[in-house]
Formats: structure tokens, sequence, C-alpha cells
């Protein structure tokens, strides 16, 4: 209905992140090729070092184009062409993949373990997780400086906060707080938790719960916990682990059902679309009625868009 948001708004960043998915292979590949054909002299290192080394280059390259279209693109009017654009938030896995260049440079893993038990470790971690907090607690959709650095800073404050957890000692405190059994818990069902969480505040309102405020958020954390527990177990990790040969003849079959009935559910009663859609003449005159003008609105403004 007119006015409600669209339960699988937030699948746009899924999208990014699938089309990395196809094309960094792509540039993988074109990274090995190119090592390989470089002359004698500079093959005086490993070529997994060398790859390595060119890989990182086009994650800071790329890293830079997209933080500067993230800029370029902004629009307090319409935020959305840099929010959801795909070359606007290439940064964010760009910057994964960064860290897994550092995290399999021998030069890094030395320094790594030589400052591992440091105060740089820890000054690094510890200044992450306070620009997390301070991001999560004050950041908007819509702030012009979320779009002006605040969120690569969000990206690498995250990046920073894992290099110091995963390099740190066990009686590093960053280790002792993010690897407790609790947050490795929520991490494992993370992705569920994402997948879930906008459907469950677009459908559990207070309209319909008769609930409100903090208790209703309480409720929705809750219930998008249950859904990612579910999800995580009947899905994720039956996938994780490989179906038995019996049961993928089971589960094919059955995951396409679904989605044909899904598919026919989803269409019944659907009214053919206007003339105009299909590329015909528009109407001649408008059909809606407009109430005559009153004192004090004496204008009519009719808007027509798209959902945003």
């Amino acid at each position: 209905s007119s006015g409600v948001a669209s339960p699988l708004e937030h699948m746009w960043s899924l999208a990014v992140e699938e089309q990395f998915y196809v094309l960094w292979p792509l540039l993988i590949t074109l990274a090995v090729t190119a090592v390989r054909r470089l002359p004698r002299m500079a093959r005086s290192r490993p070529i997994g070092s060398r790859v390595t080394r060119v890989v990182a280059i086009l994650c800071i390259t790329g890293i830079a184009i997209s933080v500067g279209l993230l800029a370029r693109f902004y629009d307090l009017n319409a935020p959305e062409r840099a929010y959801m654009g795909t070359d606007s938030r290439a940064f964010e896995p760009l910057l994964g993949a960064l860290l897994a260049c550092f995290a399999t440079s021998e030069r890094f893993r030395t320094m790594v373990r030589r400052y591992a038990g440091s105060e740089i470790v820890l000054g690094l971690a510890g200044l992450a997780l306070g620009v997390l907090l301070l991001g999560g607690g004050g950041a908007t959709g819509t702030a012009p400086a979320y779009y002006q650095g605040g969120a690569f800073a969000v990206s690498a404050a995250c990046g920073l906060l894992v290099l110091g957890a995963a390099s740190g000692s066990v009686d590093n405190p960053v280790v002792r707080v993010l690897g407790n059994p609790l947050a490795a818990w929520l991490g494992r069902i993370s992705y569920g938790v994402y997948l879930w969480h906008w459907p469950v505040i677009v459908y559990v309102t207070e309209a319909r719960v008769g609930l409100s405020g903090i208790t209703l958020d309480g409720f929705r954390v809750l219930f998008t916990l249950a859904l990612a527990i579910t999800s995580y177990l009947l899905g994720e990790r039956p996938i994780r682990r490989g179906f038995k040969a019996r049961a993928t003849w089971i589960a094919a079959p059955a995951g396409l059902a679904a989605g044909v009935v899904a598919i026919v559910l989803g269409t019944t009663g659907a009214t053919a679309a206007p003339g105009f859609f299909g590329g015909g003449p528009l109407p001649a005159t408008s059909t809606t009625t407009l109430a005559p003008p009153q004192p004090g609105n004496p204008t009519h403004v009719e808007l027509v868009g798209d959902s945003l």
C-alpha cells in the first residue's frame, strides 16, 4: 500500500556484493596474467607476493575512486544514487580485499608477530571501536558527513578492529571482548540478522503488535534473532556443510516448487498495466477529479514519481 516501505529494500547491498563477486575474480585473473608477463628482472620475488602487491594497488586505487564518487554523487534531495550505487559503495568490499592482502603478506605477518602485544595494536583497535560507536550512534543515511568521508571512516575502523583482534594475543583485551562466545555466536548468524531485520521493522509495527518505544524495539530484536537462528539452522548451515546426494534430489525440486508457488501467489489478482506502460499514447485528459479550491488552500499540486 502507499507509504509502506518495501520489505526487500535492503537487498540493494546484496546486489552490490554479488556484482563485486562477479567482477573481482576477473580483475584478479588479469592481475595474475600481468604479473606473469613482467620482465625477468621483476621476478625476484615469488609470484604470490607480486600478485598480492598488484592486487593491493588495485584495491587502494578502487577505494580512492569509489570514495570520491560517493561524495560526488551525494544529493541531499536524492541521496539514493550515492547510497545504493555499486560504484560509490565498492570501497567497502575493496577494503575487505585489501585486508586479505595484508593478512597473506609475510612482511605484514612478521610485523604483527613483532608488535602483536604492543600498545600500537591495542591503540588502533581502541580507536576503531570508538569510531564505530560514534558512527553507530550519530550517523544517518542523509547526513553530508556520511558521504564525505564518514562511511569510509566507519569501514576503515571495522578493518582496523579486525586486524587488531586477529593479530593480538589471547591476553589482548580486544581479543577477549570480541572473542567471547556471545559475540562469536552473533557473528555466525549475522547474515541472517541482516536479511531479516528490515522485513521485521516493516511488518512488526505498533499498530500490529500493540507495542511502542523501546518495548517495540526489543521485540523486533528478539523476533529478528529468532528468525535468523531458524534460517541459520535450516538453511545456511546445511548448505555450508553440503547436502547428501539423496537429500539434494529432494531439496532442489522442493526449492523450485516453492519458487513457482511464490511467483503464482505473488502475482495472483494483478490487474493489467495502464496502456502508457506499453509505450502507447498518454491519455488526453486526466481521470482524476480534484476538489474545488478552498480558502487558504487555493492551489492543487499533483506529484507523480517513483517510490522515493
